[in-house]
C-alpha cells in the first residue's frame, strides 16, 4: 500500500446530515476526499488552520463541551 500525503482543503457543514466536512486534498495532485466529522474535530482544525490561541476564562468545568473559551489571534 502507498501512502499519500494530503492537506486540509477546506471545512465545511452538510445541512443535509448537519455534520461537518472537511475535505483533503491531495498534495501536488487534484484527488479529493470528504470526511465526516464532529463538533470537537472541526473546531479543533479550524483552530489550528488559523493559527488561533485558546484561552479559558477560569470558570466552570474546562473539559466540558459547554465551558466557554475564547479564541485569541
Amino acid at each position: 500500500m502507498q501512502l499519500v500525503e494530503v492537506e486540509v482543503m477546506r471545512l465545511g457543514l452538510d445541512r443535509s446530515t448537519n455534520s461537518y466536512v472537511v475535505i483533503l486534498q491531495e498534495k501536488g495532485g487534484a484527488r479529493l476526499l470528504p470526511i465526516w466529522i464532529g463538533q470537537p474535530e472541526a473546531e479543533s482544525i479550524v483552530i489550528e488552520m488559523n493559527k488561533l490561541k485558546v484561552c479559558s476564562h477560569g470558570f466552570g468545568d474546562a473539559g466540558s463541551p459547554s465551558a466557554v473559551v475564547s479564541a485569541v489571534r
